[in-house]
């Protein structure tokens, strides 16, 4: 998170007890967490659809056809016609491997949904699992969808930075069932894959099927790689003519592929793909501090991009990795083959320095030297100050974590355990090591004060599986009051409201501390966003639309960081998720921005 040191509460408490090992205290960063690894689905190579016939095996031929009364014969030629495939109903997750139910659109309104999806976006990475769940489940579609319904499916995977999804959810789906708003899908899905030639044919026949503004741009580019000079300024001219507007960004850019001067780009914020393509074709340097405001698709073609520095990628990669679209086990990958810097001492850049005690962590001789080594990799992710480093140096360093067994050698270890799963989004591996916290906290006074820190996170992921003695929010609350009482009021108004959502009465102690702490007039109350959603919400879970629902949950969240929620809405959502059988994702979610406002 940003800000200063010590308005990192568990990275400071925690680091206390590390000193001695070397690991410096820092702070986090203000990004969502990394909750539900997302595995990228395989690129699909594009297919035509089935052929409405299936021919099974040929053997010998009949000499007529069986009269109705009699049985056809159990070997022969078949031919069996197949029911029209509605591509919009094609996906690439089923119920069961990761899927909604087939029917999760049931009883909803086309109308209402399709306005809906095109407006879904999130930094939690809670939610974005559940989105990508619900653009890439094969379902039934709502009653009256739109026809582009298939389309706006593959510009919700793209926009969310799931590209790879988005092009598997095509090539299911076949060339010939695509409307034009998913084959737009597919030309940006080439762009950021490099494959310029493959997505300049689709840009000609798109064009062959509608004329329309928003294809100059990427018409000028591909006149430009066929060396059509003549024609791209001829296609530029009659856009200005319109009197419509072009991006500064693609300007420089398209005069770079022709003078072969590119201007550095200093900014990614809004950025399309074609963008992207035109950079690198044109050997335009990206300014690592343009990462902070690129879309994730970008993020991820950077990332993946072999011919860019080394420290861009990583740069991008940990950005993808704390918004939830890249395991951390990829990470780790990129930091093994990162390879020396050659920098001078203190002249690291970041993301290679933290590359660099990931592999002298990894390559330790013994458990001890590699716990101390996930220490320090993850405090100096927190004491970066760029966006991410703490949480994507925390899910790279915990691949090896979760090889490690929680024993008694390591309980001097156990809470920065606790830390680095939880940052990491691994709420049940953090679990397995509370034990240890707890031994500890009974002989040492500053491991009670982190495990009185730690108990509501993991209480709202355990439920009451946790003991409680009744008191312990109680010790909570004294503890976070004597050293940052506004934070404590603030959290302890969330962890209220979440135990509530989740049915747990552990945090109904808060209550009375709290009011017992008012001084003068109450807080004022927080107004309600988006009435009409909250009460379309209620109605869904209720009602039991689940894809409604989650689709709703999301419209409610919104985009805003974890770090500063609507938490009337946030407690709304998990009461719906808990309602619709989703409470593993209304747990999560919960875990998730507790997480972000305690540190």
């Amino acid at each position: 998170m940003t800000g200063s040191k010590s308005s990192l509460l568990l990275p400071a408490l925690v680091s206390a007890a590390f000193l001695h090992a070397g690991a410096a205290s820092g702070q986090g960063e203000d990004e969502p967490l990394f909750i539900v690894p997302l595995e990228p689905v395989e690129d699909i190579e594009d297919i035509d659809p089935v052929d409405d016939v299936v021919v099974t095996d040929t053997v010998e031929e009949a000499d007529s056809a069986p009269a109705e009364d009699e049985e056809a014969p159990l070997s022969g030629l078949e031919i069996v016609a197949l029911p029209a495939v509605d591509a919009g109903s094609v996906g690439i997750l089923e119920e069961g491997r990761g899927g909604f139910p087939w029917d999760m659109w049931q009883g909803s309104d086309g109308a209402l949904v399709g306005g809906l999806m095109g407006v879904i976006e999130t930094r939690s990475t809670t939610v974005l699992d559940l989105a990508r769940r619900l653009l890439a489940s094969s379902s039934k579609p709502p009653a009256a969808a739109a026809d582009n319904w298939l389309g706006l499916r593959v510009a919700g995977l793209i926009a969310l930075g799931l590209p790879h999804d988005a092009q598997a959810l095509i090539g299911r789906a076949g060339m010939k069932a695509l409307d034009r708003d998913a084959r737009r899908g597919l030309v940006d899905i080439r762009l950021l894959s490099g494959d310029n030639e493959a997505a300049c044919r689709e840009v000609q026949a798109l064009i062959g099927l509608e004329d329309v503004p928003s294809l100059t741009p990427a018409l000028v580019f591909c006149q430009r790689l066929a060396g059509l000079h003549d024609m791209a300024d001829l296609s530029l001219a009659v856009h200005r003519d319109a009197g419509l507007e072009l991006d500064p960004r693609f300007l420089a850019l398209e005069a770079a592929l022709s003078t072969g001067e590119p201007p550095p780009l200093e900014s990614l914020a809004g950025a399309s793909p074609l963008l992207f393509a035109m950079a690198v074709e044109s050997g335009t340097r990206i300014a690592h501090e343009a990462l902070a405001g690129a879309p994730p698709a970008l993020l991820r073609a950077i990332a993946g991009h072999g011919g860019l520095p080394v420290d861009l990628r990583l740069g991008a990669a940990e950005r993808l990795v704390a918004r939830g679209l890249m395991p951390g086990g990829e990470l780790a990958a990129l930091y093994h083959g990162a390879g020396a810097s050659g920098a001078a001492a203190g002249e690291e850049p970041g993301t290679l320095l933290r590359a660099r005690l990931f592999r002298e962590m990894a390559a330790s001789a013994t458990v001890r030297e590699r716990a101390r080594g996930i220490a320090s990799l993850v405090h100096q992710g927190a004491a970066a100050g760029e966006p991410s480093a703490f949480l994507a140096a925390a899910a790279a360093a915990a691949g090896e974590l979760a090889l490690m067994t929680p024993d008694n050698d390591l309980g001097w270890f156990s809470a920065q355990a606790v830390l680095t799963l939880l940052a990491a989004g691994r709420p049940e591996e953090a679990a397995r090591w509370w034990p240890l916290v707890e031994r500890r906290a009974v002989l040492d006074e500053s491991a009670a004060a982190e495990a009185v820190v730690f108990w509501p996170l993991l209480r709202l992921w355990m439920g009451e599986a946790l003991a409680d003695d009744g008191q312990t929010m109680h010790r909570w609350w004294r503890t976070i009051s004597a050293v940052a009482p506004q934070r404590a009021r603030r959290l302890g108004g969330l962890y209220l409201v979440l135990m509530n959502a989740l049915g747990d009465p552990a945090g109904e102690p808060l209550v009375g501390d709290m009011l017992a702490a008012w001084s003068g007039e109450p807080p004022a109350r927080a107004a309600v966003a988006a009435p009409e959603l909250h009460a379309a919400l209620r109605l869904a879970s209720e009602e039991g639309r689940l894809g409604e629902t989650v689709l709703l949950s999301i419209a409610l969240l919104g985009s805003g960081e974890p770090r500063s929620p609507d938490v009337i809405g946030l407690a709304a959502v998990v009461e719906a998720l808990m309602r619709a059988g989703l409470e593993r994702e209304a747990r999560l979610l919960a875990v998730e921005v507790a997480f972000a406002n305690a540190v």
